[in-house]
């Protein structure tokens, strides 16, 4: 979790059913073999709002594709 697309952490959000209000382009993010230039909107799990989440930490996503079904913000 970040403040902004810029990959400073800000927060936790645990694994499990989380919701995001949308998705915007940023800077490149990567974690082993997945990398995603786009994030997501969500308030995580330590009390912050609106904060962004790079979407590779997200199922269902693919290599920098948008999460389908996510409207960009």
């Amino acid at each position: 979790m970040t403040d902004s697309c810029d990959g400073v952490p800000a927060g936790i959000l645990r694994a499990g059913t989380n919701y995001f209000y949308c998705q915007i382009w940023g800077h490149n993010f990567s974690s082993g073999p997945y990398y995603n230039h786009w994030w997501a909107l969500t308030d995580d799990d330590s009390g912050n709002s609106r904060v962004w989440l790079p979407v590779v930490w997200i199922s269902g996503g693919v290599n920098d594709g948008k999460i389908p079904g996510l409207p960009e913000c």
